[in-house]
């Protein structure tokens, strides 16, 4: 029953907010690296299930999901969605764009539907890259994950 009021009052308290379309996955990574501190939602946690663009197959969810609630895609008119890196803190706070996922033209209902991947501080680790490699090179529907930067493992002292 708790559950079921704490998701009552997000969907109450979402429909408040002021929502902005944002044109393009550059226009609203621009906005994130200008403002990290957006408003998100987790609405699909990692290990739960999630379908991507065929609604008769799930797949769990090696990484949390979400969207950002005050700006609208134009290419769903839902809001812009996000992958949150694993290695994230837990706060979710100065999350930065790292990485995008975009489906493939074959797939021309779906274009501009991409994923915006973030990461505490804009950093991601070799593992983070590799299960979101990993995962998304099974689903035939995207293209290969591009990477803005080299993984951030920390050095070890030697």
């Amino acid at each position: 029953m708790k559950l079921l009021l704490e998701n009552w009052r997000m969907y109450l308290n979402e429909e408040k907010r002021e929502k902005r379309e944002v044109g393009s996955r550059e226009a609203m990574e621009f906005i994130i690296t200008q403002d990290p501190d957006q408003v998100i939602n987790i609405d699909v946690k990692m290990g739960d299930s999630k379908a991507f663009g065929d609604a008769t197959k799930s797949h769990l969810l090696p990484f949390n999901y979400g969207e950002y609630l005050e700006y609208i895609n134009p290419a769903d008119g839902d809001p812009w969605d996000l992958i949150v890196v694993p290695s994230a803190r837990v706060e979710y706070k100065n999350l930065l764009p790292v990485g995008n996922v975009t489906y493939v033209k074959e797939r021309g209902d779906k274009t501009g539907n991409d994923k915006i991947i973030i990461g505490s501080d804009g950093k991601f680790t070799k593992v983070d890259k590799h299960t979101i490699d990993t995962f998304f090179d099974k689903l035939p529907q995207f293209n290969k994950v591009e990477w803005y930067s080299a993984p951030t493992d920390p050095q070890k002292e030697p």
